[in-house]
Parts: structure tokens; sequence; C-alpha cells
């Protein structure tokens, strides 16, 4: 296989840049767009005593332009390249205001390859009631506006596995959390 790139050409650069990539693939010269995107954390807070999930929502410029319904999701955020264990601890507490020392390394993906370069690095971190020692929301400066809300976990699986719209990314943390722990599900 002799695929490579050809040239880059930039279209827009910003917190994310597009690039108009140009590659031979197979012998074939192709123009593809690709969204370079840095890589990022996703932190499933759950509580093992209530059996519940920390989750928020947060306006997402593509659900809305499809006029979806805002999702559920767990709390993340570019690591912009520190480390990323440390971006999820500092995540959990600007977005939900819960401090956590332990978590738990649960994979790490490719969002989509295809078309763009972000790759998420997921954890799952039990907290308890006590944890929770300020507002979250996010940043101000960064305009989130997160809307926390506890859900069991239960019932978050029960919408996961029913096929309705939901957040990559808190599904696979869902899935990962249920294949170690699933007692809390019940």
């Amino acid at each position: 296989m002799n695929d490579r790139i050809l040239s880059i050409r930039r279209l827009f650069e910003g917190w994310m840049n597009l690039l108009v990539v140009q590659v031979r693939v197979r012998g074939h010269v192709l123009e593809r767009a690709l969204v370079e995107h840095p890589s990022g954390v996703q932190i499933l807070l759950y509580d093992p005593e209530r059996r519940v999930a920390l989750v928020g929502k947060q306006l997402r410029l593509g659900v809305l332009h499809l006029d979806a319904a805002q999702l559920f999701e767990a709390m993340g955020g570019m690591t912009e390249g520190g480390d990323a264990e440390a971006t999820a601890k500092q995540e959990a507490w600007e977005e939900a205001g819960v401090h956590v020392s332990d978590v738990e390394f649960a994979g790490h993906v490719w969002m989509t390859p295809s078309s763009t370069t972000e790759r998420v690095h997921l954890y799952l971190a039990p907290y308890h009631a006590e944890d929770r020692v300020a507002a979250g929301g996010g940043v101000g400066d960064e305009h989130e506006h997160i809307e926390l809300e506890e859900q069991p976990l239960a019932e978050l699986w029960t919408q996961a596995r029913s096929g309705a719209a939901f957040d990559a990314k808190l599904f696979m943390l869902l899935q990962a959390l249920h294949l170690r722990q699933p007692d809390l599900f019940k």
C-alpha cells in the first residue's frame, strides 16, 4: 500500500482547523476535508452508593443545526497538550463542581477517524455527595452553561440500549462501567 498525503490546504484556523487534504489512495488522487481537532477527555462521574451518574446538557451546535434535542453528556474537554488524567479531574471540577481523586482509565477512542483527528481518553470516576463541593456549570468565560442532573444509572442504561439518540462518549462510558460493575445498574 502506497497511500500518502500529497498536500494540505488550510481553509479555517481556530480552536480546531479545517483542512483540504490531497491524498493518494490505492493509486487514485483524491481531495478530502479533514477537521484537525485537539485530543480530549470525557469522565463519567458516578455515585456507587446512590447508583446515579452526574451528567450535563449544554448547547451543541451540531445537535442544534439538526434541530434535535440536546443530549446528556459526561463531563469533558480538550487536553490542550496536557496530561489526560489531570485534565479529566480538572473538567470534573470545572463542569460538575466535583472533586475526584480516583479515576479509572476506560479507553482511548477515535471519534470519527474518516474526517477528524479527534481522539478522546475515557475515564470513570466514583464520587459521593460530599465530593460535590462547587456549583459546576463550566468556566464562565468559555460560555459553557452546563445544566447538571443526577440520573439513575439504570435509567441511563435503558435509554442507551433503547436506540434513542445518545451521546457516543457517554454511551461508551456507560458500557465500560456496566461491564466492570453491572450491579450498579440494578
